[in-house]
C-alpha cells in the first residue's frame, strides 16, 4: 500500500497524518517480515493504534469546527475503525498471525481516506470558500460605502 494523489484531501494537517499512517504501516510490515525483528511489532502496533486515535481526533475537532453535516456518522466510523483495530492487536497478541491484521489496516484505511475524509475535506474547503467570499463582499460593500 502506497501513498498516492488519490488520498490527498488538501487539508495539510491531514493529509500529513495520512502520509506518517501510511510510513507508519510500511514499518509493521517490515517488522513484521523479518522474524528477528518480529516481536517489536506489537509494540508498533500499539503505536499505530494510538496514533490513529489521535489522528481521529484530530479530524473530529476539525469536523467539529467545521460544524460537519456528517458528523456523527464519521464519529462512529472511528469508533468502529478503532474498536476493530483494537480487537485485531488483541487477537495478534494471542496468535502472532498479522495477515489478517495488515490486511484491514491496509484496506480499511485506505477506504476511509478515499470516501469519507474526502467527503470531509470537501465540505471543509467548500466552507473556506464561503467564507472568503463572504469577507470579499463585505469588503466590497465597505469600499463602496465610503465616502468620496
Amino acid at each position: 500500500m502506497k501513498w498516492n494523489a488519490s488520498l490527498e484531501t488538501g487539508i495539510e494537517r491531514i493529509d500529513a497524518e495520512h502520509k506518517h499512517l501510511f510510513e507508519f504501516i510500511k514499518l509493521i510490515q517490515t517488522a513484521n517480515t523479518d522474524q528477528k525483528r518480529r516481536f517489536v511489532t506489537a509494540k508498533m502496533l500499539e503505536d499505530f493504534y494510538e496514533l490513529t486515535k489521535v489522528h481521529y481526533e484530530d479530524e473530529e475537532d476539525l469536523m467539529f469546527r467545521a460544524d460537519f453535516n456528517k458528523l456523527n456518522s464519521h464519529i462512529g466510523e472511528h469508533s468502529l475503525l478503532l474498536n476493530t483495530l483494537r480487537l485485531m492487536i488483541d487477537d495478534f497478541a494471542r496468535t502472532n498471525e498479522a495477515e489478517p491484521l495488515l490486511e484491514y489496516i491496509t484496506g480499511a484505511l485506505s477506504d476511509h481516506m478515499k470516501s469519507e475524509d474526502i467527503q470531509l475535506a470537501e465540505f471543509v474547503r467548500a466552507k473556506r470558500r464561503a467564507k472568503a467570499a463572504a469577507i470579499a463582499q463585505k469588503a466590497g460593500a465597505a469600499k463602496g460605502a465610503r465616502p468620496r
